[in-house]
């Protein structure tokens, strides 16, 4: 009993909905006797609340989105947000803004509105007090592959990762040598 209370008070995790649920919603799904309904579409969102973070009792286990938890990457979780949305957290107390993209649902506890990794907890300096007050905004999504049918690239796109950009390429290298050191 001490062990599961104690994980409804500190954690997000991914508990399994205790029944199924048959909202209008077809994302919607159930905790603890709550009903959640995902939005679809993140534009304009904004919301102020309290943050807390999660770390290494989820690290490496499995994220909502099905991904694995990183407590070291910029993520977080949110009850409704879209995965994949892109969000910046500012913490109220210090002015310090961090980036994250939500991969995972919560928090479950009290009345907080985002569980950060310990990363992006860290980078707004509330590791210590273990909440901050916030303000979160959404600033669009990381889809990194559209579907066929689109099209057009939605306006509020927002891509993250690793990237590599090409800004040449030499038949002779002396002319690498040249973009490098433009006084040969």
């Amino acid at each position: 009993m001490l062990v599961l209370t104690a994980t409804v008070l500190c954690g997000c995790g991914t508990p399994q909905p205790a029944a199924p649920v048959t909202p209008a919603s077809k994302n919607a799904y159930e905790i603890y006797g709550k009903v959640y309904h995902p939005i679809d579409n993140a534009t304009g969102f904004r919301q102020q609340g309290v943050a807390s973070w999660y770390g290494e009792q989820f690290h490496e286990k499995k994220t909502a989105n099905g991904e694995t938890y990183n407590m070291y990457a910029m993520t977080a979780a949110h009850k409704t947000l879209p995965f994949g949305t892109m969000v910046e957290v500012k913490n109220i107390e210090n002015n310090k803004t961090t980036i994250v993209r939500i991969n995972d649902r919560g928090p479950f506890s009290r009345d907080r509105i985002i569980d950060l990794s310990h990363s992006a907890a860290k980078k707004i300096e509330m590791i210590k007090n273990g909440t901050a007050d916030v303000e979160i905004t959404a600033l669009g999504t990381d889809d990194a592959v559209l579907p066929a049918s689109d099209k057009t690239s939605p306006d509020n796109l927002y891509f993250t990762g690793d990237f590599t950009i090409q800004v040449g390429s030499f038949g002779d290298p002396d002319n690498a040598e040249k973009l490098n050191n433009p006084r040969l």
